[in-house]
């Protein structure tokens, strides 16, 4: 929402659960939202297409979840996630732990963080 109140029109909103969608879409209409498993490769739609994404927990519930599915499909989200970004895009990952940060690294060569209390 931030995001476009500061004038960037262009913002999809993602997030696998329709429940969430359907409410994010009633008390936002004038938002774009998607709902998809961002795990599923082309789900999010033509390569090289975003700027920026940012993940606000997503891969955290993925990797935290200590199940070697869930950690496959924490792979296959980055993935998909550095197919779609332009080159030069940047992914935002807002984590509580940093856990999958080495895939972070292998899939996109260059990683910067930030720990904040």
């Amino acid at each position: 929402r931030m995001l476009h109140d500061d004038g960037y029109i262009n913002v999809l909103n993602v997030d696998y659960s329709r429940v969430v969608i359907k409410m994010m879409q009633q008390s936002q209409p004038e938002l774009q939202f998607l709902c998809v498993d961002c795990a599923e490769s082309g789900a999010l739609g033509e390569a090289d297409h975003f700027d920026f994404c940012v993940d606000k927990g997503a891969i955290d519930s993925l990797f935290e979840s200590n199940c070697d599915s869930m950690w496959q499909q924490g792979c296959a989200m980055i993935q998909e996630i550095h197919r779609v970004l332009k080159p030069g895009g940047k992914y935002l990952v807002i984590s509580n732990g940093g856990i999958g940060s080495d895939v972070l690294k292998a899939t996109f060569g260059h990683m910067q963080s930030e720990e904040i209390e």
